[in-house]
């Protein structure tokens, strides 16, 4: 075939990802990512083999930039070690996080597409979340520990998913919120608000026995 545009296999990409996300896997169409890619199907097939390896590829780009959770939570910990109190330090961690996730930086369909693909997983789907979280939870664990020896794997596991779902819940209510705060976006004192509670929660986790 003729060789296509050197963009259209990031055109496909940006289409793809915003469709799958609006629509899920089955929802999108090759030829409706094709028609709002400006191109054809057959290019679908010449830069990625298929829709599959499309759709695991518009996944993985936004796991990347997204999904940093581990190397986040190793520079809190080096805060700590220079004398920042854990509170503080997961709270600087939490508002940048949040900026970046929730201030309109990424495009929206970017997160869309991440919490679809935590909802709906395909199998395929399912095997890459689990090759990227699970190196970001090692890390995750390894900071909690750090912080709390005394905390059990298990433990410091829950921590992590508790701390990531700070995040989650923010993501998936975010057009419940802004309806019932009469918001267009979130605004940086809510943000801040939201970084300084959940930080404050997240670090008195640390250390259960606390709670007994």
């Amino acid at each position: 075939m003729t060789q296509d545009p050197p963009d259209t296999r990031a055109a496909l990409l940006q289409a793809a990802g915003e469709l799958f996300a609006e629509f899920g896997y089955d929802g999108a169409s090759t030829r409706a990512i094709a028609r709002r890619a400006n191109t054809n199907m057959a290019s679908i097939a010449y830069h990625f083999g298929g829709k599959e390896p499309l759709y695991l590829e518009a996944l993985q780009r936004v796991l990347e930039s997204q999904c940093t959770w581990g190397q986040m939570l190793e520079a809190a910990r080096a805060l700590t070690e220079s004398g920042t109190p854990v509170a503080d330090a997961l709270e600087s961690t939490l508002r940048q996080r949040l900026e970046e996730i929730l201030s309109g930086r990424h495009p929206v369909w970017e997160t869309q597409l991440l919490l679809r693909a935590l909802l709906e997983p395909s199998p395929a789907a399912r095997a890459l979340l689990r090759d990227v979280f699970e190196p970001q939870m090692g890390q995750i664990i390894a900071v909690a520990r750090a912080w709390n020896p005394a905390l059990t794997e298990d433990e410091a596991k829950r921590w992590g998913n508790a701390l990531f779902g700070q995040e989650v819940v923010y993501a998936l209510a975010r057009n419940v919120i802004l309806d019932v705060e009469r918001w267009d976006a979130y605004p940086a004192t809510y943000l801040d608000d939201v970084a300084r509670y959940s930080a404050r929660l997240m670090a008195g986790a640390l250390w259960p026995e606390r709670f007994d």
